[in-house]
């Protein structure tokens, strides 16, 4: 309850759609990370909270299931992370291990409403960056951007599947790696401009060295 008051410190008006009043709002600068909303439907005498802690969402319910959320909600939903997100700062780099080829460095985007998890590898002697999406992206290419303490890294990408939810870009040319060995803390994300969370640089400079080493020269 603490936290659920302290992420509507700055709350909307109170609303109404059909018979569900409802409110949302965020802690003072942290939309997005720590935010909440509440549907109240008094005809059922019942109340549903979506509390974001950390850009992560929980959805407290009736027992007899969901509220329907009105058109404000969907939208904030949609906008933000969601239940299967990773609460920030997310969880340190790892080799993730690749069927007949080196392994792949790895992190999981945290706070992110589009972004599941990152992965940098080699390909024929050169480096790329994949992006996993947890939903389909219309178009062919995107802009994905690193932000270290406003050094900025803009990566080209190109779809790499079907369903828009695969995204590949090659690393060469570009300060990605220096500043993934060099960082501290969080590399906060974006795609075509849109803040996307932020992913851990801890253990990034061991896991890189391993997993890049024949593609890049440290």
């Amino acid at each position: 309850m603490a936290v659920f008051k302290t992420n509507l410190s700055t709350v909307g008006p109170l609303q109404r759609f059909g018979n569900i009043y409802y409110l949302s709002g965020n802690a003072p600068h942290r939309g997005g990370e720590d935010q909440a909303y509440l549907l109240i439907d008094p005809v059922k005498r019942v109340v549903q909270i979506g509390l974001w802690e950390k850009g992560k969402l929980t959805v407290y319910a009736p027992p007899g299931g969901r509220l329907p959320e009105p058109p404000d909600i969907r939208k904030l939903l949609a906008n933000s992370p969601g239940e299967r997100a990773v609460s920030a700062p997310g969880a340190p780099w790892e080799l993730l291990p690749v069927q007949g080829r080196s392994p792949a460095a790895y992190v999981e985007a945290a706070a992110s409403p589009n972004i599941t998890s990152l992965s940098l590898y080699c390909e024929n002697g050169r480096p790329y960056m994949a992006m996993l999406l947890n939903k389909p992206t219309a178009g062919a290419r995107l802009t994905m951007s690193w932000n270290f303490a406003e050094r900025l890294v803009n990566l080209a990408v190109q779809r790499a599947n079907k369903e828009g939810t695969y995204w590949i870009g090659a690393v060469a040319g570009t300060p990605l790696v220096q500043h993934l060995m060099t960082q501290q803390g969080t590399a906060f994300l974006r795609i075509n401009g849109r803040l996307e969370g932020e992913a851990s640089l801890a253990n990034a400079p061991a896991v890189l060295r391993s997993s890049l080493r024949s593609c890049v020269r440290f």
